[in-house]
């Protein structure tokens, strides 16, 4: 019996060759594949309709859109640059004050804005004194320094622990050796009011200290004017405890220190 698939040699008259015939209903074998070539051009002529129909819907951006887009303008930070040595006044919340990381109630976190000055490194301690201050200062006082202006505030827990302006007087002169800055570029601090203090006694410390100043070529600055009310006390809604300011005190001495630092650097 023959099988569905014979293949057969059929002479012919001029000895041709042979043909290959398949079962079905005699049709010879082609090889072809339609129907997967035809599924693709139905996908390709699909997407393409679907992209031309989305085309067709887009609206042109408004020409406002891109003409409004101004060029990336590169600006160079001009503001002096400082670093601080202080108390737990400059300190405030700080949480690596050396390293910049200052918080709300310092008032180094606000000399920043267009107008003021650049925060760049030092050191500050809750209860150091100036006389600590002078025998650390190997240890405190940033090795390489690179800032313009060295900003001194010091000298609270001097007064407040009943310590002599003489001490401290000599103990500012031995800090102020190891800055490597002109003594134009040191700019001294005054102190603050006190609330357990009688303020005529912080006013005869302060005014000995702007002395010194002058006659070693330092800067002075005492920028608690608007933290301190009539009679030489914390306006009360400024501190916590009449000694530290609290964060909005801190704004104001920042903003306040900002501009009599660049007011005194102006005028040397």
């Amino acid at each position: 019996m023959r099988s569905r698939m014979t293949a057969m040699a059929r002479p012919g008259r001029g000895c041709g060759p042979a043909v290959l015939v398949g079962t079905g209903r005699g049709r010879a074998y082609d090889g072809h594949m339609k129907r997967p070539v035809l599924l693709v051009l139905l996908v390709l002529i699909t997407v393409a309709a679907v992209v031309a129909v989305w085309w067709s819907g887009r609206q042109p951006a408004p020409e406002g859109a891109v003409n409004d887009v101004k060029p990336f303008q590169y600006q160079a930070d001009t503001r002096p640059t400082v670093e601080v040595y202080g108390d737990s006044i400059s300190q405030g919340d700080s949480s690596n004050f050396s390293s910049g990381n200052t918080g709300p109630t310092s008032w180094v976190s606000h000399l920043g804005g267009p107008d003021g000055l650049r925060f760049v490194g030092g050191y500050a301690r809750p209860g150091m004194k100036m006389t600590e201050a002078a025998s650390e200062a190997s240890n405190i006082v940033v090795p390489q320094q690179t800032a313009s202006t060295v900003v001194v505030e010091l000298g609270t827990n001097d007064i407040n622990t009943g310590g002599e302006w003489s001490d401290f007087a000599e103990a500012l002169e031995d800090f102020t050796s190891h800055l490597d800055v002109e003594p134009s570029g040191i700019v001294v601090v005054g102190v603050g009011p006190i609330d357990r203090l009688d303020p005529d006694a912080i006013a005869a410390w302060n005014e000995r200290t702007q002395d010194l100043a002058d006659e070693k070529g330092w800067l002075y600055v005492w920028p608690f004017s608007d933290l301190t009310d009539a009679d030489g006390y914390w306006v009360p809604e400024y501190t916590e405890d009449g000694l530290h300011p609290n964060k909005s005190g801190a704004q104001v001495l920042g903003a306040n220190m900002a501009e009599e630092v660049r007011a005194a650097l102006a005028e040397r």
